[in-house]
Formats: C-alpha cells, structure tokens, sequence
C-alpha cells in the first residue's frame, strides 16, 4: 500500500530577516544553502511522516491477519465438510419434484419480501433452505444451512426448474469455494512475511531530518555571527 500526508508550514518559516534579504541581495552564499537545506528538511519530513503511517499499517497487518487466517481456515474446513456430506448423500431429483420444488419456493420468496426475521422453507439435498431476513425484491435469494455452514444462493434462474438446479450449482462448488479460501489465507500470510520484512527496515527518514536538522542549526549560527559582526562593524 502507499500512504500519502498533506502537509503545511508556518509562514513565519519562510520570513526572513533584514540580514538575510540583505545577504541574498548581495549573493551570499550561506543564504542560498539554507533555504536550500530547509526546503530539504520539509520534504525529508513529510517522508517521513508518510513513512511511519506505513509503518503503523503494516503493524496492523501482522496484528491482524491471524484471526483473519483463522477464520478463513474455519469456513474452509466447514466448506469441505459440506461438499463431503454433499456428494455422500445427493440424490438424482425427478423433473416433476424439481419444478414443483421451484414453484413453491418463487411464491414463497415473493411473500418473504421485507420479513423482519428468517423463514425455514424446506430441506434439499441434506441441507436447510431458509429465506431470509430484509430481503428485497429486486434481490432476492436463498441461504443453504448445514449445522455449520451458511451460504448464501442468489436466485439467478427465476424459473421453477432453474431454482433447485441453482442450488445444485452452489453444493456442486463447496469444493472449489473451500480452495478459493485456502488461497485467501496463503494471500495474508504471504502478505505478513512481506509486512514483517518491511517493519524491519524501519524508518531511514529519522536519521536525515536529524542530519539535515543539525546542518540547518549549525548555518544559523553562522549566520547569526556573520550578522552581529556586521552590526558591530557598522
């Protein structure tokens, strides 16, 4: 990721003093490499202020991708599960019950519209077919419940035989949404190597607005002597 930072100096900053106009006036060269150096030093701290904001994100990443891990993990293994118990017990679902399975569950998804609380329907293929909760009309769907898993079934074919062979198509997948979490928790462990390397080269800014800070001080007294000498002089 990147981190951006807006950032905004005090005018008073950028006022210089008689001696300085003066000594631009007359090509000073110890003015030139201030305003030189101090132009630096800001972007070397807006750097670096970017540069710690990405490194509180990649903390959080470590932080948190474990329970993401596991969670994943968990719906993964509740997936294989069910695409196990699935495959053991489907059975071959004549026309007739298909269709008559459809008809009954367009009427019932048309009265479920806006429900305050989840409807059990029927059972299919070993699992629960449940309507559920706020469902709106120009969106509406199924979720297909084991003891464990949940998964939600859009009602792409809103035609009676299409409504049980969505369903088959969803039981048909489990396998496969089971590799796609897999996949999901190789991505954020992968991330929290990358995360940790990052981390560990810190922050390089720190060490140049130090120099450039203490670069900056030591031309100000110099110019702060080159001042009070003229003054003296005069």
């Amino acid at each position: 990721g990147t981190s951006g930072t807006r950032d905004m100096a005090d005018i008073d900053d950028a006022v210089l003093s008689y001696a300085e106009v003066k000594a631009l006036a007359i090509g000073n060269p110890l003015i030139k490499k201030r305003v030189e150096i101090s132009n630096t030093l800001e972007r070397t701290k807006i750097a670096s202020r970017a540069r710690q904001l990405q490194l509180q994100e990649l903390r959080s990443v470590i932080e948190t991708t474990p329970e993401k891990s596991a969670h994943l993990q968990k719906l993964s293994q509740i997936a294989r599960d069910d695409f196990a118990a699935y495959t053991s017990q489907k059975r071959s679902i004549p026309n007739e019950e298909r269709i008559a399975f459809g008809e009954e569950l367009l009427a019932a998804l048309a009265d479920n519209v806006g429900e305050a609380t989840e409807r059990m329907f029927d059972e299919y293929q070993g699992f629960f077919v449940v309507l559920p909760a706020k469902m709106r009309a120009d969106d509406p769907f199924v979720l297909v419940c084991s003891e464990r898993g949940r998964y939600t079934c859009k009602a792409a074919d809103k035609t009676p035989m299409g409504c049980s062979r969505t369903i088959d198509s969803l039981l048909d997948r489990l396998g496969e949404r089971a590799d796609e979490l897999d996949q999901k928790v190789a991505y954020l462990q992968q991330q929290v190597v990358e995360a940790t390397a990052d981390l560990e080269l810190g922050n390089p800014y720190l060490k140049e607005v130090e120099a450039y800070s203490r670069e900056l001080a030591d031309l100000d007294m110099e110019l702060e002597a080159a001042s009070k000498k003229e003054e003296d002089e005069t």
